[in-house]
């Protein structure tokens, strides 16, 4: 086999193990990086909720408002529960990959 033919070959199982690698990979950021991708779709979120005079307030998150992250049930499928705020707090409820807001339970009364 020729010196071109080798590089091909070799060239060829390179890729093949960087995809293999790469399919890996993603399967492995699914549920496993949930802290993370909650972060993502919380941190900078904007929460309106109603003073008691009926006009609109913003909680805008910031990551230090995130004070637990459990995991829950939604109907029939695994979720998180995520505790966000302090004195204001909410119980926002997401998908099992923390992509996906799926209710938002305030704490308080106003």
């Amino acid at each position: 086999m020729s010196g071109k033919g080798k590089i091909f070959i070799y060239s060829c199982a390179a890729l093949l193990v960087a995809s293999v690698l790469l399919l890996a990979a993603s399967m492995v950021s699914g549920p496993d990086n949930h802290e993370e991708n909650i972060k993502d779709q919380l941190i900078g979120m904007n929460i309106t909720y109603y003073n008691i005079a009926g006009q609109p307030m913003y909680y805008i998150v910031s990551e230090g408002d995130i004070r637990s992250i459990e995991k829950t049930r939604y109907g029939n499928d695994d979720a998180w529960k995520v505790r966000i705020g302090e004195g204001l707090q909410w119980d926002v409820t997401m998908d099992y990959e923390g992509k996906k807001i799926l209710d938002i339970d305030q704490l308080f009364c106003t």
